[in-house]
């Protein structure tokens, strides 16, 4: 087994740096240039603005967005809910009309079933009714004791 020799790793140059004695500059270009910034240039108070709603519209759109699917999705379940409901609204329907009708059917074949002589039933007679003369109504004056010794409550009776 043999090792190769290893070329030592190469460093990137930087400015300023001495290799063998000499002194590495850095020449100027256009895009290592800076540009200072004069701090007594002041921005006119529309364009802070314009730059304030530039940094908030994405907040803004956001929200907006939040809320309209929000809605969206308000309305499409409330849709949904109602469809349902519909549909169970027109079942019931559905099923009270043929309760309707059965129940005058009934009352139909019973009808005609009293008329048949053969059922032994007898149509009205005034002649065989009873009257009953109601009771009369007997007015208790008297207040029970525990109603009488109850001390008077002032509560408002509207609430």
């Amino acid at each position: 087994m043999s090792f190769a020799a290893r070329s030592p790793v190469e460093k990137p140059l930087v400015p300023n740096q001495k290799i063998k004695g000499k002194i590495l500059k850095k020449k100027p270009t256009k895009a290592n240039k800076v540009i200072q910034k004069d701090s007594s240039f002041k921005l006119p108070f529309w364009l802070k603005l314009l730059l304030a709603i530039q940094k908030s519209s994405g907040a803004i759109s956001f929200g907006i967005i939040t809320i309209s699917f929000i809605v969206y999705g308000a309305i499409v379940c409330t849709q949904q809910l109602w469809g349902k409901e519909y549909r169970k609204l027109k079942t019931l329907q559905r099923q009270e009309r043929n309760l309707t009708e059965i129940n005058e059917t009934l009352k139909n074949d019973l009808a005609n079933l009293a008329e048949k002589p053969e059922t032994g039933l007898v149509p009205l007679d005034s002649k065989k009714s009873i009257f009953l003369n109601p009771t009369p109504v007997k007015l208790n004056s008297e207040i029970p004791e525990k109603i009488a010794n109850r001390p008077l409550q002032n509560k408002p009776r509207g609430y």
